[in-house]
């Protein structure tokens, strides 16, 4: 967040995206109308070269003229940011928010906003950062985050290891990524499986090689699990919940 923009981006282990929020203000000019502002500065001027009655009277809801007077513009833009925010997206979230710009920006957010903010923040303008960058800076703070849910997701296939609600046979997780059925997936770091799968026929063929036509079918369920609204997690194979370069905590 800047006083010129405010973007959300969506992250994870391996990159983060930029949503598009529908009415998210493009900066204080999109919020604060530029009359009042320039009723504003005419009050200052009037203020600046008269004498200590008529600065007085040039006061604005009760603060003095200065740097007040832009903090009241900041936290009007800022309300608005977070009651869009909430509105079109993260009433329906639960996961930590990381913020990103100037101290006095972060700050003033903080206390208006009630939702699940990470304390470290990046402090700067990244108004002009690549979004990589950014996320690289942003990747060490949430690196905690990251474990505690792979911490969370290992408890529970554990928990249920009994069950037929865990799974580390392929035939049976990479079908199962295909048609949203895994909450939680477990992969081998730089491994592959490869192979195809026909989710119209539900057919899958695993060759011990790559041949002609195979894709890394680890990638596959990685891509299909995320995109159902499952977790990804890449483990080495020492931390693996099972035996297997692929493993599975299934919704149903």
């Amino acid at each position: 967040m800047s006083k010129k923009d405010a973007k959300i981006f969506r992250g994870d282990a391996y990159g983060m995206e930029l949503l598009e929020v529908e009415g998210l203000p493009n900066g204080m000019d999109d919020v604060i109308h530029f009359e009042e502002k320039d009723a504003q500065q005419t009050m200052r001027r009037a203020g600046a070269g008269a004498g200590r009655g008529a600065i007085s009277g040039a006061n604005y809801h009760g603060h003095g003229p200065g740097l007040a007077d832009e903090t009241e513009w900041v936290i009007q833009y800022l309300k608005e940011v977070n009651q869009t925010l909430w509105t079109e997206l993260l009433s329906q979230e639960s996961a930590p928010l990381i913020l990103a710009g100037t101290e006095q920006i972060t700050g003033l957010y903080r206390q208006i906003s009630k939702y699940n903010i990470v304390e470290q923040s990046l402090t700067g303008n990244f108004d002009h950062e690549d979004k990589n960058s950014v996320y690289q800076k942003v990747r060490e703070i949430a690196a905690p985050f990251f474990r505690e849910n792979v911490r969370k997701a290992l408890k529970t296939y554990y928990d249920n290891s009994t069950t037929e609600l865990t799974s580390s046979i392929p035939e049976d997780v990479i079908p199962a990524s295909f048609y949203s059925q895994i909450s939680d997936l477990f992969i081998v770091k730089d491994a592959h499986i490869w192979g195809t799968f026909d989710e119209a026929s539900n057919e899958l063929v695993i060759h011990e090689e790559k041949q002609e036509g195979d894709t890394c079918l680890l990638n596959k369920a990685a891509i299909k699990t995320l995109k159902n609204g499952g977790a990804v997690h890449v483990l080495e194979q020492d931390k693996m919940p099972a035996d297997s370069k692929i493993a599975a905590f299934m919704r149903f």
